[in-house]
């Protein structure tokens, strides 16, 4: 059996029969941060996988965590992957054949402060003289040349609440994050109202799910799901509790919007 044949069968088996042939298919995820992995409950990553698997029967998603290093040598080596919340952007250079789906949500990194020494900013080199928390192995487009030249301090931490908890006792005058993260964080009162976010976010994104070339067949069930999920009223409710029913695509609002965000 050739395997373009083999392929037509297994096509003509989703339509005609999916349950028969529904498989088990992993998924990486490779942030450590809340909402997207959360050791002591189901954490958005999870719920978003049990809905996919819910609303249709043709293939199983089972999350598979792992590391950003060792998911770009699995990117660059050739191999078939399927990658959820990220951008086509930030994995072109390793395989430029990357395929991207339907937007699930948008996001952006911006930098956190305190309500009583607000800091906000349009261009990085403002900040010169400052320590601001980062996330060990992170790359920040504006900021890393300032870092490496010294001219803004950069301190390392391993998670979103260390980098809090530095900023209260004064150890850094903020700290970059993604607004999804910072949402959660606000949204289940690890942060509380003494944070100011930048109106300025420093890179502005959407997640999506990427998928190999070789799993370029999936992607039509892929981006119908994603699409019945954005009008499913029972799975909007589930994304408020996570903070992040607020991102949205920051080009389709005016300033004031912008600014309610």
């Amino acid at each position: 059996m050739t395997p373009n044949y083999a392929l037509a069968l297994f096509i003509l088996g989703l339509v005609l029969c999916p349950r028969a042939f529904s498989q088990s298919v992993a998924v990486y995820v490779y942030h450590d941060d809340a909402p997207y992995r959360i050791d002591e409950r189901v954490d958005l990553s999870q719920q978003w996988v049990n809905q996919f698997n819910q609303q249709q029967s043709s293939i199983h998603f089972e999350i598979q965590h792992i590391e950003r290093p060792i998911l770009n040598s699995v990117v660059e080596s050739g191999q078939p992957y399927i990658i959820l919340w990220a951008n086509a952007l930030w994995f072109k250079r390793r395989d430029p054949n990357v395929l991207s789906s339907e937007v699930l949500f948008w996001d952006a990194d911006t930098l956190v402060s305190l309500v009583d020494n607000p800091i906000d900013f349009n261009h990085a080199e403002q900040l010169q003289g400052l320590k601001i928390g980062a996330r060990f192995g992170h790359y920040y487009s504006d900021f890393d040349p300032l870092f490496k030249s010294g001219r803004i301090t950069r301190v390392d931490a391993k998670s979103s609440p260390e980098n809090y908890q530095s900023l209260l006792a004064g150890k850094i005058d903020g700290f970059l994050d993604s607004r999804s993260t910072i949402a959660y964080l606000q949204k289940n009162k690890v942060a509380g109202s003494n944070i100011y976010v930048s109106l300025n976010p420093q890179d502005a994104y959407s997640r999506h799910i990427l998928v190999s070339k070789h799993n370029k067949i999936l992607l039509p069930l892929i981006n119908k799901v994603i699409l019945e999920m954005k009008n499913d009223q029972a799975w909007q409710v589930k994304l408020e509790s996570w903070g992040v029913t607020k991102l949205v695509n920051p080009f389709e609002l005016d300033l004031q919007e912008l600014n309610e965000i």
